[in-house]
């Protein structure tokens, strides 16, 4: 879900002017939701060079004039191509590991299965980005993600499109004002058909999946600039630290009971920077909530 991984992604392309190319750029991450710390590298230019985790996620990346090369352990390899301006204008993801996987739920009604697609979060993907286990997608025989960034006179990030094999299944448009991004809203255009067996019959059932289009509102912490992150690959940062995201099923925006609050706290080191992030999920009550599940707290060190 969009703002989900907002810091683990942001932090990984900071840019900052320097005698030593890595001070005041992000060295780890910890998060209390995964229990995990990604590590981040920079080469002798101040560019990210490898991001690792403890429990064994790697990425490395490889630069060649205007291409990046990202290469994830595991079998995915992602190139990214910059326009004039050193932002990302498109990028290729070839995975040649992804699979999807269909597991009957026993405590489930009859003919319901758990959750499909992968649940790997692209590192790259920005506050405002998609993995493919967030829109649901079934990606089996799906080799190939394909992504276009669009970006207003200024430098900020205006509309990103998602392909899988050529075909456009998602969109994302965003509304910058004063520096910042006000809303954006997530659009899919595929309907996935799922073929799914029924654990009582044993039959197989034939599912059609799709996504409600979503709608966000996003609101800053009055006068905390970003030190997360000065500039980035996808367009100018956010200028403010995001304090609250609201979220809505797009085509019924006003009713706001159904809405997800997120919330974000934040502490600071000496020099104001961010040292801790702490997110908290309010959402409507039911059966499928999972707020304890996405709340999360990130501590930062920084080099």
């Amino acid at each position: 879900m969009p703002l989900k991984t907002i810091l683990f992604a942001a932090a990984a392309f900071l840019l900052l002017a320097a005698t030593n190319p890595k001070t005041g750029k992000i060295k780890t991450i910890y998060s209390s939701r995964y229990g995990d710390t990604l590590t981040y590298k920079y080469d002798a230019s101040g560019r990210i060079s490898e991001v690792a985790s403890d429990r064994g996620y790697l990425s490395t990346y490889i630069y060649k004039a205007n291409i990046i090369i990202e290469k994830i352990k595991g079998g995915s390899t992602v190139t990214m191509f910059l326009n004039s301006r050193g932002f990302v204008d498109s990028l290729v993801d070839i995975d040649s590991s992804r699979i999807t996987t269909l597991i009957p739920d026993p405590n489930g009604p009859p003919g319901v299965t758990r959750r499909l697609g992968i649940k790997r979060i692209f590192p790259y993907a920005g506050d405002h980005l998609l993995s493919l286990g967030d829109i649901g997608i079934n990606p089996q025989s799906i080799v190939g993600v394909s992504k276009k960034f669009i970006y207003d006179d200024q430098g900020y990030l205006t509309q990103e499109r998602s392909y899988l094999a050529g075909k456009l299944e998602v969109t994302a448009d965003h509304v910058i004002e004063n520096g910042n991004i006000a809303s954006y809203i997530i659009k899919y255009f595929f309907a996935d058909t799922v073929v799914a067996v029924n654990p009582v019959t044993n039959e197989k059932d034939i599912k059609i999946v799709k996504n409600d289009n979503m709608f966000c509102k996003l609101k800053y912490v009055p006068g905390k600039t970003n030190s997360l992150a000065t500039s980035a690959l996808f367009g100018k940062a956010s200028k403010g630290l995001a304090s609250q995201m609201v979220e809505y099923d797009a085509e019924r925006a006003l009713q706001i009971s159904d809405s997800t609050v997120t919330t974000f706290r934040y502490t600071f080191d000496d020099r104001q920077r961010v040292s801790s992030l702490i997110k908290t999920v309010s959402s409507t009550p039911g059966p499928w909530n999972s707020d304890a599940q996405e709340a999360d707290t990130c501590h930062f060190r920084y080099y």
